[in-house]
């Protein structure tokens, strides 16, 4: 997903952004690589700090920040651990997650401030695009045929297959839904869920099986 952060946000997206992608993606790669994949990681706090300036400016969970209402028995409240990259943990350590998460917390970061900070519109598209070059670059990392972003038509209707991807005699298609389904089927009422998934992804299916 870094390789379609760096060829698909443009300098005039970085231009409305308030800090370096490219410089983030470097330092993401450095921690990622100083990470351990399968338990929490402590680092020198000053070390760091001075290595990686622009995680700690966008990703830094201090204390009274992490999941500040959770234990509240009474007004609840929501997680919100996977918004940050370093937990505070003493005055001369730092704490990061393991690998995987620091990956998913990253992207969330990424995604958040281009929504935040760009036109709606050409966020959406940047977003879906994002989805979409990480898919066609997924798949052709395993071989095989693979179209992306090919429009076709049914009657006078225009549709795009966001990826498509053929290996012998088997064809799949993968449809990215970056927007529409996240907010309905994340939302928790599970018949909400299933009107979303009826309404939107079983019409695609349809339509792409026709």
């Amino acid at each position: 997903m870094n390789n379609a952060f760096s060829a698909l946000i443009t300098d005039s997206d970085q231009s409305c952004l308030p800090w370096s992608v490219k410089s983030a993606i470097r330092e993401i790669d450095g921690l990622l690589a100083i990470s351990s994949d399968d338990r929490p990681s402590l680092h020198p706090r000053r070390k760091a700090t001075s290595r990686f300036p622009t995680l700690f400016k966008i990703g830094l969970g201090a204390y009274g920040k992490v999941n500040p209402t959770y234990g509240n028995p009474i007004g609840g409240g929501n997680r919100n651990q996977s918004e940050f990259l370093f937990f505070d943990h003493d005055d001369v350590t730092i704490l990061t997650m393991p690998a995987p998460f620091l990956r998913e917390a990253f992207c969330l970061i990424v995604f958040t401030a281009l929504v935040k900070n760009l036109d709606s519109k050409r966020s959406a598209k940047l977003v879906g695009d994002i989805f979409e070059y990480t898919l066609a670059m997924a798949c052709r990392s395993k071989g095989g045929v693979v179209v992306a972003g090919t429009t076709y038509r049914d009657g006078k209707q225009k549709f795009e297959i966001d990826v498509g991807a053929r290996d012998g005699d088997q064809v799949v298609f993968l449809e990215s839904k970056a927007k529409s389904i996240t907010a309905v089927a994340r939302s928790g009422d599970l018949m909400a869920f299933f009107s979303d998934y009826r309404s939107r992804i079983i019409a695609i299916d349809r339509r792409q099986a026709k």
